[in-house]
Formats: structure tokens, C-alpha cells, sequence
């Protein structure tokens, strides 16, 4: 794959547990899961509701 191919893809169908959270202190919990989500070029609502399936599970 092109390397905008296989970013796209770890993007949108990849995710990682880190040992140490890898949180970010100075963001609330829904921040911290909407992070990834924000460098998508999907709009608010639906990231709203990718938020609602990620913390409903």
C-alpha cells in the first residue's frame, strides 16, 4: 500500500492499549476518545455518536 493508503487505513481500522494509558492529564475522558476522532474529516455529530459507541461498549 501508498503510505496515504496505510494511514488512512491504521486511522480508521487500528487502535492501541498502552501499558501506561497514554492519556492526556489535561483532557476530560471524552476529549481523550474524540482525540483520533478529530483528526478525521468526519462532522461533530458523528463524532458525537462515534463517542457513544466507543464509551457505551
Amino acid at each position: 500500500m501508498k503510505d496515504r493508503k496505510l494511514s488512512n487505513v491504521r486511522r480508521k481500522h487500528l487502535g492501541f492499549i498502552f501499558q501506561d494509558y497514554n492519556l492526556l492529564d489535561t483532557l476530560t475522558v471524552k476529549e481523550n476518545i474524540l482525540l483520533p476522532v478529530s483528526l478525521t474529516k468526519i462532522t461533530n455529530s458523528q463524532a458525537e455518536q462515534e463517542y457513544e459507541t466507543i464509551a457505551s461498549s
